[in-house]
């Protein structure tokens, strides 16, 4: 290699260290900011090696080096002391470690040491400059850092977390690092193994977010694909044991081998990599790694323009979607895991909700910054009415995060604001009873005015969803504010009252029991009716076993009793699917499970379904099997459609989609769901639901294909649908039943009228 294609690449490294330090100044915390400052310390182990190789040039063409050898090896000296364990075990690889020397290492990442390491390089590149060395090119500050544009998007990103009080959990081997965080210990290795792939993970959140914002400056662009890509390639050596030869510095088990090794199982990894082509997707990123992301290529006959034009060319979101797919299957294994779980419960930046937060824990990224001081919430006015206004506009219009702490200071409100009434319910039982004290509160009081006021029907309906998320705040005293509004509403709103009533009241309540009773009746409308049956058994579910005097055959038997076939079948089926949500089937309500199912299969022989529903007995059956209570729905629906019987397969339908009938936790139940909706045509919440099953079993190709057949149902959709079919064929190994299923799909696509 040149002299000059050798200084371009010491040049180039120089440039990358001072826009990495730049980035790191503008991060909005300490652990943002160590995050990115791995880069500096990837690029000095880079300078080094680059700066050793020009060193034999410039002799071999004359030149004396002894004042740069000298500067040179005490920079190699220093970043061996204090930064190369930063750069093999958190920067270019992540490997296992101390896991108190890993903390350590990584508080001691700060503004000193990574200034040194850039100022220094720049120090020793600018030194050539009196020797005259060809194709020298002298040293200027990078364009960018002059840009106005980068500037205000760099002070943005530093300002993206300012004013956030808030409390998390985090499950990495550096969480106990970042401010108001509640971390977890990783001492065994499958534990620390899944905590290197969560900080991985975490790692990869931080640097996505930060290439959105400044994607069009090309430099700062490459610095944060090559750590994005450097982190996926670890996260996989991490995930995935590599077959190297025994000794490699590399060597190192991945989670499926050390699940293996204590008899748990890691059959989502193994199936994973049986259908999906992961050599094809991850070579050429390990490849760019290797020349530019965790290295920069140093072969002389490799030029800057060379490796520059590889990492340009490779598709950062092909890269990142890769990532996803590794990224679900992890969290598939660790929900399939108990001990695991809570590292797919990693909150990575949600609010941990009834925390105070802790300023202090975090060491600055810059000691000249002052430590933070604890944080001193307000003690908050559960009284205060224009506070119930505010967190109500919150809970109505708000992004997520406001609606979420809406709900947090409603909850609150409901167990802390002034009580302004004592109501008491006795349970008779037996020949005793037992008295039950609730408190009517302020907030209480609050949410019954505005429901009584004129509102919307959205806002109507918002307010019975924040109702149901704050169940844990007492649901008696929320079935009874709903309970006292009911004798106001107007009758349209009759059903929603009856559904919230049901999934909020206990027994005894005896006013909304009456009130449920009531709209239970045979003559009332049927949707009112089916709602409070529902309700009715469900309160009476929840309640089996505190009360002796209560049976279903007394309690819920008579409700049904009058119905016609069609709507009995609907009830069953709903009551069905409510055990089985709760487990209760296999507990206490094991004989009325049994008899729903039996009861279900009955009324489809009865007189005038038996004709219909005949043909797929067996099926039915197979799906009573298996608790999918929706699928029945489905294939009910199916059924009575094709024998002109609209008005009770949509009642079957709607029921499946709003939740009345609960889809079992499975596959199975998850995919009629989402037919389902694709049946009422509701293609946004289908399109929706399998995605997400898609996307939590990257490894079963059904599914992938499931959701391919979903858009292909969607009108408008055929593009998206064939883009699917195309990575579905080029990235999992296909059976010939999964190509003959693609293949049929396309034909149907391409028939349709464009």
């Amino acid at each position: 290699m040149s002299l000059a294609a050798r200084l371009e690449k010491l040049k180039f490294i120089v440039d990358e260290l001072q826009l990495a330090r730049c980035l790191a100044r503008h991060a909005p915390d300490a652990f943002v900011a160590r995050t990115l400052s791995r880069h500096v310390a990837v690029r000095a182990e880079n300078f080094i090696a680059h700066a050793r190789g020009l060193r034999k040039l410039l002799n071999q063409a004359g030149f004396d080096t002894r004042a740069f050898h000298e500067k040179k090896e005490s920079y190699a000296n220093s970043f061996e002391e204090s930064f190369h364990i930063v750069r093999h075990k958190l920067g270019a690889h992540v490997q296992d470690f101390d896991f108190g020397r890993r903390i350590e290492l990584w508080n001691d990442i700060g503004v000193v040491k990574v200034e040194y390491f850039v100022d220094e390089a720049r120090e020793i590149y600018e030194s050539f400059a009196p020797l005259n060395i060809p194709g020298y090119v002298p040293h200027v500050e990078p364009a960018e850092l002059a840009d106005a544009g980068l500037t205000k998007a760099l002070v943005a990103f530093k300002g993206s977390t300012e004013n956030r009080q808030w409390a998390e959990i985090g499950v990495d081997p550096l969480a106990m690092t970042r401010t108001n965080t509640i971390s977890m210990l990783n001492m065994t290795p499958v534990h620390s193994r899944a905590g290197q792939l969560a900080l991985i993970r975490r790692w990869i959140k931080v640097q996505r977010d930060f290439v959105a914002r400044v994607q069009s400056y090309e430099s700062i662009g490459r610095i944060l694909k090559s750590r994005l890509i450097t982190d996926i390639v670890s996260f996989f050596d991490g995930l995935v044991t590599r077959p190297l030869p025994a000794g490699a510095p590399q060597q190192m088990d991945g989670l499926d081998t050390l699940l293996a090794s204590i008899g748990e199982d890691p059959s989502a990894i193994g199936q994973f990599l049986s259908v999906f082509d992961v050599d094809s997707a991850l070579k050429p990123i390990r490849d760019v790694r290797d020349h530019i992301g965790a290295h920069l290529e140093i072969d002389e006959a490799t030029p800057l323009s060379a490796i520059l034009r590889e990492i340009d060319m490779l598709d950062l979101e092909s890269c990142l979607a890769t990532f996803d797919r590794l990224a679900q299957v992890f969290e598939k294994v660790c929900r399939a895991v108990l001990f695991l779980r809570m590292y797919a419960a990693d909150t990575d930046g949600h609010t941990l909700y009834g925390v105070t937060p802790n300023g202090s824990s975090s060491i600055p990224f810059d000691e000249s910054d002052p430590v933070p001081a604890n944080v001193m919430l307000p003690i908050p006015d559960f009284n205060n009415e224009s506070a119930y206004q505010d967190n109500l506009t919150r809970w109505v219009k708000g992004d997520e995060t406001s609606r979420q702490d809406a709900r947090y200071w409603f909850l609150q409100a409901f167990l802390h604001s002034e009580v302004l009434e004592e109501i008491v319910e006795v349970d008779q039982f037996g020949c005793g009873s037992r008295s039950t004290r609730h408190d009517f509160r302020k907030a209480h009081q609050f949410m019954l005015e505005v429901l009584r006021s004129s509102s919307s029907e959205d806002v109507f309906i918002k307010i019975l969803e924040l109702l149901l998320e704050c169940r844990p705040a007492g649901p008696h005293i929320l079935a009874e504010t709903l309970f006292r509004y009911s004798h106001s509403a107007a009758p349209q709103r009759g059903m929603p009252i009856c559904f919230c009533l049901g999934e909020l009241a206990q027994w005894p309540h005896r006013s909304v029991s009456s009130f449920l009773a009531k709209r239970a009746e045979i003559g009332q409308d049927w949707n009112v009716q089916f709602q409070a049956v529902l309700a009715l058994f469900k309160i009476y579910e929840r309640s089996e076993g505190k009360n002796l005097n209560r049976s279903y055959a007394a309690d819920i038997g008579p409700l049904t009793a009058d119905m016609a076939e069609g709507q009995r079948l609907l009830c069953m089926i709903a009551f069905a699917s409510q055990l089985y949500r709760t487990g209760s089937f296999a507990q206490v309500f094991s004989e009325e499970y049994t008899a729903l199912q039996s009861e279900i299969e009955a009324l489809c022989r009865g007189q005038s379904l038996a004709p219909i529903c005949a043909p797929v007995a067996d099926v039915l059956h197979r799906l009573l099997l298996t608790h999918d209570h929706v699928g029945a729905c489905l294939l009910l629906a199916d059924q009575l459609k094709a024998a002109n019987l609209e008005s009770l397969a949509d009642a079957l339908l709607t029921a499946a989609c709003r939740g009345w009938v609960v889809a079992a936790s499975h596959s199975q139940g998850t995919q009629n769901l989402a037919a389902c909706f694709l049946r009422k045509r509701e293609f946004a919440t289908a399109i929706e639901i399998a995605d997400q099953l898609a996307a939590r079993n990257q490894d079963d190709v059904t599914l992938q294909i499931f959701a391919a057949q979903v858009l292909a149902g969607t009108p408008g959709a055929a593009d998206k649908a064939a883009q699917r079919i195309a990575t579905i064929k080029a990235d999992y190994t296909l059976t010939t039943a999964h190509q003959g299923i693609l293949l049929g799909l396309g034909r149907y696509l391409a028939a349709l009228p464009h």
